[in-house]
């Protein structure tokens, strides 16, 4: 090997090389940092296809295609468009393990990556789902993303809370008046609502932690009371639906 060749190969083990990767795998979005440093936002529907019978979307900016283990699936606004799995619906821990995958993107030109650290947003990090699907995304992976065909050893995965994201954000742009005081976070999520209290060296209150359902938890039952209401009801539904503070669903 020339010195020059040399200098190539380190220049590229280098690029594989990631020692992180950001990670939010939402109800709504699935959201991380590509390899050039850009935002994407996908929606977070997976949609699996059998080539033998139907046409595969072909990747774009709000779709990304993965074929791995015998699957092929899209994740992102194809899928959403033909009705695939929504995290909304089938829990996005239990889509975590599929989801990731449009995230594991190599340097441009690389075809083998390796994340030191894989960080992920999760609503509770002591959540036994989410330990457990941590833990199968640890290891090497053979996959096509896009067309290409790649080979990810992810070494460490590390799972975020949701609120303690939120908190680090506010504290490093100045957002709490009280930074010696007690400070926390409230998260209404669509899956999760969450309440969180830090102390002033950053230290999570545990003992003053809680997790309820999301706003969509919500919705389903101001609706439900609603629509009980409006069983009930005598004279014109509408004007009492108004006096009884109800918004009208349709």
């Amino acid at each position: 090997m020339t010195p020059i060749t040399e200098v190539h190969h380190l220049l590229s083990t280098q690029k594989a090389v990631h020692s992180e990767i950001l990670v939010n795998p939402g109800n709504r979005y699935l959201e991380y940092v590509s390899a050039d440093g850009q935002m994407i936002r996908l929606p977070n529907v997976i949609r699996e296809f059998d080539p033998s019978w139907e046409d595969v979307p072909a990747p774009a900016a709000d779709t990304t295609i993965i074929e791995r283990e015998g699957r092929i699936y899209a994740i992102g606004q194809a899928a959403k468009t033909m009705h695939g799995r929504s995290a909304f619906d089938k829990g996005k821990l239990s889509m975590m393990f599929d989801s990731i995958f449009a995230a594991l993107e190599p340097s441009y030109g690389q075809s083998i990556l390796r994340v030191e650290n894989l960080k992920i947003a999760v609503p509770d990090t002591r959540n036994q789902d989410a330990i457990a699907e941590s833990k199968k995304l640890q290891g090497t992976f053979e996959y096509t993303r896009n067309g290409q065909a790649l080979i990810t050893t992810i070494a460490r995965v590390t799972l975020i809370e949701e609120a303690t994201a939120a908190y680090n954000y506010g504290t490093k742009n100045g957002l709490y008046q009280w930074s010696d005081a007690i400070n926390g976070v409230i998260d209404f999520g669509g899956g999760t609502s969450s309440g969180r209290l830090y102390s002033p060296d950053g230290l999570m209150l545990r003992e003053a932690s809680i997790t309820l359902p999301g706003t969509n938890a919500l919705a389903q039952s101001i609706q439900a009371g609603c629509v009980a209401k409006m069983i009930g009801l005598e004279g014109s539904i509408f004007s009492r639906l108004i006096l009884n503070g109800c918004p009208i669903l349709v």
